[in-house]
């Protein structure tokens, strides 16, 4: 029941603060963008693929997700593949709920006296194969974001040379 708490907490928290990045700073953080090519390329990329670079930077527990809802949302990735990605929030939320539970069950072994030994080993096994399930999770998530970004970038560049050809052609005939 915690997890579902929690969870519904932390999606309605990071669902209001991309529609505050949306609304509030989009027009803004555009204008300035238009200086800088790497955030047109970063915003194309989140408007082609954006539900599956949210949903696998949402795997990571490395990014800074208070930071992340207002960025996402100052990029054109849909409120729909937003909600949607929360749900890669799941496996963080579990394990830290997890080891929050673990921590009470902990102080509650050592001050009744029984079973102390088992109680910890039990539950230092459980956050170590957590904390192992999510290090994998993160390494297979930025494995294939880097993926996507690859292919992002070479279909750009596909797109800027067939820009470049098609008016030498003109000019040859």
């Amino acid at each position: 029941m915690a997890c579902v708490a929690v969870f519904c907490g932390a999606s309605l928290g990071a669902i209001a603060a991309f529609l505050l990045g949306r609304y509030l700073l989009r027009e803004p953080i555009q204008k300035f963008s238009l200086k800088f090519p790497v955030f047109h390329a970063i915003d194309s990329a989140l408007e082609n693929n954006g539900l599956r670079i949210v949903t696998l930077l949402r795997l990571s527990p490395i990014v800074p997700f208070n930071a992340f809802n207002y960025i996402v949302g100052v990029t054109a990735v849909s409120l729909r593949s937003y909600v949607i990605a929360c749900v890669g929030m799941l496996p963080g939320t579990i394990l830290y709920v997890f080891i929050g539970s673990s921590a009470g069950s902990i102080v509650e072994s050592a001050s009744s006296g029984g079973g102390k030994i088992l109680t910890i080993v039990l539950i230092v096994v459980g956050v170590v194969f957590g904390v192992g399930a999510i290090a994998v999770v993160t390494y297979y998530a930025k494995k294939e974001l880097k993926k996507i970004l690859e292919e992002n970038q070479a279909e750009d560049d596909g797109d800027s040379t067939a820009i470049e050809i098609d008016p030498e052609r003109a000019n040859t005939e």
